[in-house]
């Protein structure tokens, strides 16, 4: 997103939209930049109010990320993925993560027994299973039923 080769995008569907819903949310001090690079639309949230869009581990900003993506490819023949970040929270979840997946091996390491995980989404569970996918002797297990979602056992 910081490549010196983005183009500018704020008058795009999904970021004109993203400003819409932060104007009905009544956030005043959220600001919007948005800029096109490999055919990826990165929507950027900045300002003080920008927690609210982030919602519990990022679940707000995750819907607002989809529904963005529906307005922007909507009645279009081309695909453009949008990516919505607020204050490079992606980044410190993803850094929060990966040290989860760390101090998870070393317990079953440790003691032997298996660690459940938290629901997550498939961006979510793909950083678990990179940062897991090296270690020797710990190995993930994904339970996708219909009484337990997306969840990760180390």
């Amino acid at each position: 997103e910081d490549d010196a080769d983005a183009v500018p995008a704020d008058d795009s569907f999904a970021a004109e939209f993203v400003k819409q819903i932060i104007d009905q949310m009544g956030l005043h001090s959220v600001d919007v930049k948005a800029s096109v690079l490999d055919d990826v639309l990165y929507i950027s949230l900045t300002g003080e109010e920008v927690g609210a869009l982030i919602g519990k581990r990022g679940r707000t900003l995750d819907s607002l990320q989809y529904l963005a993506s529906i307005v922007q490819n909507k009645n279009t023949e081309k695909y453009t993925r949008v990516l919505i970040n607020a204050e490079s929270y992606r980044e410190k979840r993803e850094n929060t993560l990966r040290s989860l997946a760390r101090k998870n091996a070393a317990k079953v390491r440790k003691y032997g027994r298996n660690v459940v995980l938290e629901p997550m989404n498939p961006f979510e569970r793909r950083i678990i299973h990179s940062e897991i996918q090296g270690m020797e002797n710990v190995f993930l297990f994904i339970k996708n039923s219909k009484w337990c979602i997306n969840r990760i056992t180390i």
